[in-house]
Formats: structure tokens, sequence, C-alpha cells
């Protein structure tokens, strides 16, 4: 199987309705930071292997998020709001989850990233997220409200499990069973 096409080597790609655009199109730069996260993402779930019922808990919740990036990247590049029915993980379970944690883990000041690898992983994903949201804002006139809220709460998520790695406990194995 050959993955290069020479299609991209002007300088556009072609979207999933196959119209070509230009590289720098604020398009290309959603989807490819949803892209990125996914990959941060992929750090966390090494990152969480060794952490127990927890890390087991954290790891199938990234994997979750990951098929929901996929997901809201295939919207991105298609305009199609078909995509975003199949969301795994909701906003409202997404805060019930930073709820239990932040109650099992409460906000001390300020947080300096690097306490340890897990929660500094945690954190790039985290900022990376909030890059996603940005530039999906970027495309709003077109955009459905329910990515941008996906976007918005999926970073407060990551900013809980965060505040988790720094101290892990087995609460994120406690998540209700909602959870994706």
């Amino acid at each position: 199987m050959v993955i290069y096409t020479r299609t991209g080597d002007k300088g556009t790609a072609a979207t999933l309705g196959g119209e070509r655009r230009s590289k720098t199109d604020a398009l290309f730069e959603a989807g490819g930071t949803l892209d990125e996260l996914s990959a941060h993402l992929g750090l966390v779930k090494t990152g969480a292997v060794p952490m127990g019922p927890s890390g087991a808990a954290l790891k199938s919740m990234a994997s979750s998020i990951q098929d929901d990036l996929i997901l809201l990247g295939a919207y991105v590049s298609s305009g199609d709001d078909a995509w975003l029915e199949r969301l795994a993980v909701t906003p409202p379970w997404m805060e019930s989850a930073i709820d239990s944690v932040i109650a099992s883990h409460p906000i001390e000041g300020f947080i300096l990233a690097g306490d340890n690898e897990l929660e500094a992983r945690l954190h790039v994903a985290r900022t990376v997220c909030r890059r996603a949201e940005r530039r999906f804002h970027a495309l709003v006139d077109r955009g459905d409200p329910r990515a941008a809220r996906y976007l918005n709460r999926l970073s407060d998520l990551l900013f809980a499990f965060a505040l988790w790695a720094r101290r892990p406990d087995d609460s994120l194995s406690r998540l209700p069973d909602s959870a994706p």
C-alpha cells in the first residue's frame, strides 16, 4: 500500500468532500490540532498503564476520547452534523467525572505542571485541547455548538485528570458506569 499521493505537494489538501484547499486553511489547522491532541492522549495512555485500576480507567477514557476526536475531525472536514451524533463521551458525563475528581482532589491554588510525567502529559493534552477549541471557533460560522461544548468540557476534564495524577488514587476507577 502506498501512503503518499503527491496531491499535496503544491500546498493543498482535500476535505472529506473532495474540495481542495490550502494546507494553511483554518479547517486543516483545526483538524491538525485535533490529531495532535489525539497523539498526546496516546502518550497519556502509556503513562496510565502502571497506575492500577484508575490507570486502566484513564486509559479506557483516553481511548474513547481519541475515537471522539476522529469523529470531530471528520465533522470539521465535512461540516456534516451526523458525525457528532456518534460521540461516545458526552459533556454531562464529563461534568460528572470532573465533579467526582475535584471532590477528591481539590484545587489548592495555581498549578504548575511537572509533579510527575503523567500529570505533565495531561497538562500538555489540556493545552492542545484549548488550542483545538480556538481553532474550532475560527470555523464557528458553520459550526455545531455541540463540538465547541465538547472541546471546552474536555479541556476541563483533562485538567481534573491532571489533578488526579498529582496524587493518584482509585477514584477514577469509581467513575459512573455511563463512562465511555
